[in-house]
C-alpha cells in the first residue's frame, strides 16, 4: 500500500500566491477527518460533485497511486478570488497527486449523461448540497443515482444545524437566518440557497428504501470541525452587519403588510447578535457549527 502524505504535506501542495496555510489547514483537516468517518478505501474510483477550488486532492491522497478522482463542478475556471477555479486546479494538477485527479467543467447531470465507464466506487457530495437551487432539486438528483448505474454508494458530508462547541451556536443561528431570507429573494442570493438538516435526508432515504428505489442509510456520524474554520465566522459577519438589516427591508417592503414576516427576519438577527456577543472575540470569534456524515448504500 502507498504511503498517504500528511495533511502539513497536502497544504504545501494547495497553497500558492496569497493562500495562506493558516486558512487551508482547518479546511483540509475537516475534509482528511470526514474521510476518515466515510471508510473510503485506496484504489476507489471517486466522483466527487462540486469539487470548487480543489479540496479533492484530500481524496486523491486516500485512494493512491490506484485509484482515481474525477471532479466536476458547474463553475467556469475564472469563477472565484483571489485564486479562480482554473488556476487552483492546474496549480493541484501540477503537485505530485496531479495524476489522480482529472476536473470537469460540468454539472452532474450532464457529465452522467455522456459517461460510458464502469459504475464509480463512490459519488461524494461534499458541503455542496446547500447550492442546490431547491430542496426537490436535492431530491431529484439523489433519486437518479438511487435508480440509475453510475455509483455503488453515495458519500454527503453537509452542515448538522448542530454545534458541539458553544462557540459554533452563532453560525447555526445564522445560517437558519440567511436560510429565511435566502428563501424568498429573487436576487442577490447568498451561498444557502437549500439549507436541509440531517433530519430532511433521513426522512428522505427511509421514503426511498419504503418506495425500494435503492437508497439506504447505511451509515451516520458527526464531525466537529477543527478550531479555525472560517465559514462560522464568516455567515455570522454577514448577518451582523448592518447592511443584513437593508437586505430584509428589500425583501419586506411594505411596513404594514410585512410585518410580521419583518419582525421574525429582524428577531432571527438579534438572536445571531445576542450568540455572537457571548463568544470569546465577537462574531470574529465564532466558530463552525458540526458536520454530519452519511454513506448511502445504492441498489438494496
Amino acid at each position: 500500500m502507498a504511503e498517504m502524505y500528511t495533511v502539513d504535506q497536502l497544504i504545501e501542495f494547495y497553497i500558492q500566491g496569497p493562500i495562506k496555510a493558516v486558512g487551508v489547514t482547518p479546511q483540509l483537516q475537516l475534509r482528511s477527518d470526514v474521510i476518515k468517518k466515510w471508510g473510503i478505501k485506496a484504489g476507489s474510483r471517486v466522483l466527487e460533485v462540486g469539487c470548487g477550488q480543489g479540496d479533492s486532492l484530500v481524496l486523491a491522497n486516500v485512494v493512491g497511486p490506484e485509484g482515481h478522482i474525477d471532479a466536476i463542478d458547474p463553475a467556469p475556471p475564472t469563477y472565484g478570488g483571489p485564486i479562480n477555479l482554473g488556476q487552483s486546479q492546474s496549480h493541484l494538477k501540477s503537485s505530485p497527486l496531479g495524476p489522480r485527479m482529472t476536473f470537469h467543467t460540468a454539472d452532474l447531470e450532464a457529465y452522467l449523461s455522456s459517461y460510458t465507464g464502469p459504475a464509480y466506487d463512490y459519488v461524494v457530495f461534499f458541503q455542496c448540497l446547500w447550492y442546490f437551487p431547491s430542496p426537490s432539486a436535492i431530491e431529484a438528483t439523489l433519486h437518479r443515482l438511487g435508480e440509475g448505474k453510475a455509483a455503488k454508494k453515495l458519500l454527503i458530508a453537509e452542515w448538522a444545524f448542530q454545534a458541539t462547541n458553544l462557540d459554533a451556536w452563532p453560525h447555526v443561528l445564522a445560517a437558519l437566518s440567511v436560510s429565511n431570507l435566502e428563501n424568498r429573494m429573487e436576487e442577490d442570493r447568498s451561498n444557502i440557497v437549500s439549507a436541509v438538516s440531517p433530519a430532511w435526508f433521513k426522512a428522505f432515504f427511509a421514503r426511498e428504501k419504503e418506495q425500494d428505489v435503492g437508497l439506504s442509510l447505511e451509515s451516520e456520524d458527526i464531525v466537529v470541525p477543527p478550531r479555525g474554520l472560517k465559514e462560522g465566522m464568516w455567515e455570522t459577519l454577514d448577518v451582523v452587519r448592518e447592511g443584513y438589516r437593508e437586505k430584509i427591508r428589500k425583501r419586506w417592503p411594505r411596513e404594514k403588510e410585512d410585518e410580521r414576516a419583518r419582525l421574525a427576519a429582524d428577531m432571527m438577527r438579534d438572536a445571531v447578535v445576542a450568540a455572537a456577543e457571548r463568544v470569546e472575540g465577537g462574531p470574529k470569534g465564532t466558530q463552525s457549527m458540526d458536520v454530519w456524515t452519511a454513506v448511502i448504500a445504492l441498489g438494496t
